[in-house]
């Protein structure tokens, strides 16, 4: 065999020298040390392949010019396939001996080693074909039929050393940076993304043989010739380098949504662990019955409510709505209950209990959130409920005589909005077998596809029908009144329900 042979083994084996080491910067550095047998063995079998392969290419160019000299000549479309393909089995052969050694070397996830060995490989071969070609132009002894002459192969291989040092160099940074961070983001979903690496370098490697049939290329002393060569390579290049952008800028996006949602499922359990979900509730008081639900319209509402008893006669009842969604609504939420709680077993009337609430939230308030609160406190021997508003909903009793009436009450200004704010106290009494109604607006403002609302009038109407139910049933059915109603149009608010139910002073 010729020089020409040997040194295509030199400059691949020096192809996959960089390759490597550039691989082992992304995966874990430990895993590499110690494989200086593994190292060596595919050294030689890269070196090796890469002489076959040479030898191979010019035995199938051979046959193909003698195939096309006995049809008279003329190059054939047969003869044009086998010598792309012959180029594109020879250009791949380098990076094939490079995948192959990572799989053996390395041991991370297999997504992991093809995706990052495609990358650096695709890489390395633009160095190849754009760097290394356009300097040994430079440094060329002279000129053959219209083409720069390579310089001596001992050039080459420092050429291809020096463009593969520099790109070395400038992928440390890179892979520090950029890489490293987009792996670990996507580390278990990696194989969805293997398209991009797989494609990008096969169809880089036909573009490359297809250039090589054509005669195109960078040394050529056609200034048109090399203008096409560039355009060509260079425009696929810039593609690459748009999607590979898009692929890592969608990737930490998608880091990012999950990290949020995660965050949104974190903040929901805590959420629904502060809110009283255990009923009954109070199963040694017979005086009283109390249920509740709410039914976020996002991962984390801004709904809450609360009961507890202030001392053995007096039962605390809260229903409020913070403005805004998401985890700052529910980080106020939490404060707002904290503090009305706190509040109220302090003994004060609901309205102090409010005007104390809403000086507290005012602390630190930087969002400018608010919250709409009812807040009462039930006798729970002569059923009087003393209460206070704070912007809320008004509740609905459900009398004894099969009526069904809302609750009159003066509304006040909401909490955590403004200082100095005063709320009256009111009261009205439960008898016995008499239930009250808590909600938040988003019950009558649920909409439907038409945009209409479910409102006050169809909730009347529901708690009529349902009159003489328990409170559990009759928090379900107006749940189920509203789905109807609905037709299947997005939840906009959270519904949120508390019913307490009179039954009377203990015996």
């Amino acid at each position: 065999m010729s020089v020409e042979y040997w040194s295509e083994g030199v400059r691949s084996g020096v192809f996959f020298v960089f390759c490597i080491f550039i691989i082992s910067m992304v995966l874990e550095n430990k895993n590499a040390k110690g494989n200086l047998k593994k190292y060596i063995i595919f050294g030689i079998i890269t070196f090796v392949a890469s002489v076959l392969s040479k030898f191979a290419f010019e035995e199938i160019k051979n046959l193909i010019i003698t195939y096309e000299a006995a049809r008279g000549g003329s190059e054939t479309w047969f003869g044009n396939i086998l010598m792309s393909l012959a180029n594109f089995i020879q250009l791949m052969v380098p990076g094939v001996a490079v995948l192959t050694a990572a799989f053996f070397i390395y041991k991370e996830r297999w997504e992991e080693k093809v995706f990052v060995t495609l990358l650096v490989v695709l890489i390395e071969m633009i160095v190849l074909h754009v760097f290394c070609e356009i300097t040994g132009r430079l440094f060329s002894p002279g000129i053959t039929e219209k083409v720069y002459d390579y310089p001596p192969e001992s050039a080459r291989v420092l050429i291809e050393i020096f463009w593969m040092g520099i790109s070395t160099v400038i992928l440390r940074v890179f892979i520090k940076n950029i890489l490293l961070e987009t792996l670990d983001k996507i580390k278990e979903e990696l194989g969805k993304f293997l398209k991009l690496p797989v494609a990008s370098y096969i169809v880089f490697l036909l573009v490359i043989s297809v250039i090589k049939l054509l005669g195109l290329n960078f040394r050529s002393v056609n200034s048109s010739n090399v203008f096409v060569t560039g355009v060509v390579i260079v425009g696929l290049v810039a593609l690459y380098i748009f999607m590979y952008i898009a692929l890592f800028d969608a990737v930490r996006i998608s880091a990012e949504s999950a990290k949020v949602q995660a965050d949104l499922v974190i903040a929901s359990d805590i959420q629904h662990s502060a809110l009283p979900s255990v009923f009954p509730a109070f199963p040694d008081r017979h005086e009283f019955d109390v249920y509740a639900d709410m039914r976020p319209a996002r991962e984390v509402g801004g709904d809450f409510y609360d009961f507890f008893l202030i001392d053995k006669d007096h039962l605390a009842l809260v229903i409020a709505d913070v403005s805004g969604k998401g985890v700052p609504a529910a980080l106020f939420m939490m404060a707002g209950k904290t503090t009305i709680r706190n509040q109220a077993i302090m003994g004060e009337k609901p309205g102090q209990v409010l005007a104390n609430s809403n000086e507290q939230l005012l602390e630190g308030n930087e969002k400018g959130l608010f919250i709409t609160a009812f807040f009462g406190i039930l006798d729970l021997n002569t059923g009087e409920m003393e209460f206070s508003n704070a912007g809320h909903n008004a509740p609905y009793i459900c009398r004894d005589d099969k009526t069904v009436e809302m609750l009159k009450m003066r509304h006040g200004f909401v909490l955590g909005a403004m200082e100095g704010i005063q709320y009256r106290t009111e009261s009205t009494v439960l008898r016995p077998g008499e239930k009250i109604l808590l909600y938040t607006d988003g019950v009558t403002e649920a909409v439907n596809t038409g945009l209409e609302l479910y409102g006050e009038g169809r909730l009347e109407t529901e708690l009529r029908q349902i009159q003489g139910r328990g409170i559990q049933d009759i928090v379900a059915s107006v749940s189920s009144s509203i789905d109807a109603f609905a037709l299947g149009a997005m939840q906009a608010d959270d519904i949120t329900m508390l019913v307490v139910e009179y039954k009377g002073a203990a015996t």
